[in-house]
């Protein structure tokens, strides 16, 4: 009789657990269809200045799937598709919104080639309407871009006591750099010791060149202790650095 009693709790026990599983399949199943609490809301978060939110809705609306079914990792890969978007993070919130969260590229220059460089040196397409105004230009050997992304802000921050601008970054094909300024000269930096170069520029402008630089066409850095300038109209002349505490010019 205990016996029969033992088995009787086992059976019934074994029932049970097959009923629960399958409720619980059943129940799964149930969740993951479509219709089962749909996708009604996103939720854009972070700031835009190029992509629109239409565009990451639409992004958004091309995944099927109701709140447990949906593709969020796919989402966010589509979303990193886009030009602009650097970032994304795509998080479930119940009972039926997607919370979509997106960093923006920021522009550094625009790349001779096609397309622009991003502040970490990433060479991206956007279109050509979404471009900031403004960008100076960068010019180089295929992949070259990323080296002068990561110089652009040295050299632009040396030249921000003259109040001038880089609005042109080149290498050529022997990697010897040169940029335009903001009042249109010219300088020749070479391929090496850019920095120093442009340095004993900006030492020897305010004493020397800032009352001619219109006359001014391009000034070549590549001297151990001066440089030439090009005037316009005109043929080069030499100037050189003197060692001494005032950092004195003169002509040559």
């Amino acid at each position: 009789m205990v016996e029969r009693t033992a088995r009787l709790r086992r059976s019934l026990l074994i029932a049970w657990l097959a009923l629960g599983t399958a409720v619980a399949a059943a129940g799964a199943y149930w969740l993951q269809q479509s219709s089962v609490l749909p996708i009604e809301r996103v939720r854009v978060e972070g700031a835009l200045a190029h992509v629109t939110e239409v565009e990451l809705r639409e992004v958004v609306g091309r995944h099927s799937g109701g709140f447990f079914r949906v593709d969020v990792d796919q989402v966010q890969r589509d979303l990193l598709a886009l030009p602009w978007v650097r970032e994304a993070a795509v998080r479930r919130v119940w009972p039926d919104t997607l919370a979509v969260h997106v960093v923006e590229r920021e522009a550094l220059a625009r790349w001779a080639a096609g397309g622009l460089v991003s502040r970490e040196g990433r060479l991206f397409e956007p279109a050509e309407e979404t471009w900031p105004e403004g960008l100076p230009l960068f010019e180089g050997p295929t992949g070259y871009h990323r080296m002068l992304a990561a110089q652009f802000d040295g050299l632009s921050a040396a030249l921000a006591p003259l109040d001038l601008q880089v609005v042109r970054l080149s290498a050529d094909a022997r990697r010897a750099w040169s940029l335009q300024l903001s009042n249109g000269i010219e300088l020749v930096l070479g391929r090496d010791a850019h920095y120093p170069r442009l340095m004993r520029f900006v030492r020897v402008y305010p004493q020397v060149l800032a009352t001619r630089e219109s006359d001014i066409r391009r000034i070549d850095l590549r001297y151990t202790n001066g440089f030439a300038v090009q005037w316009n109209g005109a043929a080069a002349s030499g100037w050189a650095t003197r060692e001494s505490p005032e950092g004195g010019v003169v002509r040559v």
